[in-house]
């Protein structure tokens, strides 16, 4: 799904996009730029209460999204996902 990649890293600071996961809507979005150009992103869903839950994307291939984050105790969780099983909602 080499669409998804490139539109993701298309994307500018504070911009995101819709996607669907296991009949979730998610969002994809570009969180920072640094200076040299590097580009920071994360996925989250918010859920009908208003509760958003991210994670950061340590790494985006054309087959897998790599994920982090940290729980309260600084603990590092991980997720990686197909981006065959996410679906582009326009």
């Amino acid at each position: 799904m080499e669409k998804l990649v490139s539109k993701v890293n298309g994307l500018k600071e504070d911009e995101s996009i819709y996607v669907m996961y296991k009949g979730d809507k998610y969002w994809i979005g570009c969180y920072i730029i640094h200076s040299d150009g590097t580009k920071k992103f994360a996925m989250g869903i918010t859920n009908e209460y208003g509760i958003h839950k991210s994670m950061n994307i340590e790494k985006m291939t054309n087959n897998f999204i790599t994920m982090y984050s940290f729980d309260m105790f600084g603990k590092r969780i991980t997720a990686r996902i197909k981006v065959a099983d996410i679906t582009i909602k326009d």
